[in-house]
């Protein structure tokens, strides 16, 4: 995907998946839906090291 993309590029890290993670859209019915994702981070010391 591409914002996977961009937060590797950016020097972020996958963290983890979130399986089944509550979206803020709903279905039609008006059920919440659920997707898988993932958790990109990066340490402030790990950006500011990349700015340099």
């Amino acid at each position: 995907m591409p914002s996977q993309r961009l937060c590797e590029k950016l020097g972020m890290r996958r963290e983890g998946p979130f399986l089944e993670f509550v979206s803020f859209v709903k279905d039609t019915d008006g059920n919440p839906v659920y997707e898988n994702t993932y958790q990109y981070a990066i340490l402030k010391k790990e950006w500011d090291r990349q700015k340099s």
